[in-house]
């Protein structure tokens, strides 16, 4: 076996600088190469991540026919059912004491941390009822698509509550109890020196584009707990141009993409009394 050692990535780049006028340069290109980084990382290290069995775990999960129970008297609808299931999951990724600040990143702490997020959010997307009564295959289209997008946007809301919202503090949890900065030098364990050039393509990339479209905007717009079930509703049913999906889903997210712009219209207007929120 060959030696393993850490790498050394230069966090220090020009943020408020103008990206490249990439029209691929966006949130969904810059939430898949989170998982090409995951695959690139799995092909150089010398152990092999088995995800099979957490893969099953997710399709039994997504296979139940009917939707988890909520304990509401009220009638909720698609995106409060989410929020209420989107809530439960938050509450599990929130730290629960002191979190430490680290300059190397263990990869296998990281993609276990990943395992959780991808289940709890299955269990979260199973609390909506019309998400639940979809077939299986259409749950699980839905649910590759969205899983990495959901991933940046929990990330960093989880850390801007946590971190507060200063624009110039880019410190991200890792997990419940660890956290890097984007602003500072780290080291990712476990990785051999001369991989470092396949590896630094894609963390450029993907840092600029987590910056700059997610954590600032986060940070800027300090988004409520139900304006991010909103994101996830959004993004759950923003399908058009998904391969694989049934006609029922596609016309499904159609109706529902209408019904959750409605319910965050009357969130502002009454709940918020926000009635010229969009001026």
């Amino acid at each position: 076996m060959q030696q393993l050692n850490s790498i050394d990535i230069d966090q220090n780049i020009e943020f408020n600088s103008s990206l490249p006028n990439d029209t691929n340069f966006n949130l969904i290109d810059g939430a898949e190469d989170v998982e090409l980084l995951t695959i690139l990382i799995q092909e150089k290290l010398n152990t092999k991540i088995d995800v099979q069995p957490l893969e099953q775990v997710i399709k039994n999960i997504l296979a139940q026919p009917t939707a988890t129970p909520i304990n509401s008297e009220a009638r909720l609808n698609c995106l409060q059912q989410l929020s209420y299931g989107f809530s439960i999951a938050l509450k599990s990724f929130q730290p629960k004491g002191p979190v430490e600040l680290v300059t190397e990143i263990d990869v296998f702490r990281h993609v276990k941390s990943y395992d959780k997020y991808m289940l709890e959010l299955a269990k979260s997307l199973m609390y909506c009822k019309q998400f639940a009564e979809l077939t299986l295959s259409d749950k699980l289209i839905l649910f590759k698509y969205i899983r990495p997008i959901i991933y940046h946007i929990e990330r960093a809301y989880t850390s801007a509550v946590y971190f507060g919202t200063n624009m110039d503090d880019l410190r991200m949890l890792l997990d419940d109890t660890t956290a890097f900065d984007f602003l500072k030098t780290f080291r990712l364990k476990a990785f051999k020196i001369e991989d470092l050039t396949e590896v630094l393509p894609f963390w450029e990339k993907m840092k600029e584009k987590v910056v700059k479209y997610i954590i600032k905007p986060m940070k800027f717009l300090q988004l409520s707990q139900y304006e991010i079930a909103y994101l996830l509703a959004h993004t759950l049913w923003n399908v058009q141009d998904i391969p694989g999906l049934s006609s029922d889903a596609l016309r499904l997210a159609d109706d529902l993409s209408q019904q959750i712009a409605n319910d965050l219209h009357e969130y502002y207007t009454y709940g918020m009394r926000l009635p010229k929120y969009a001026n």
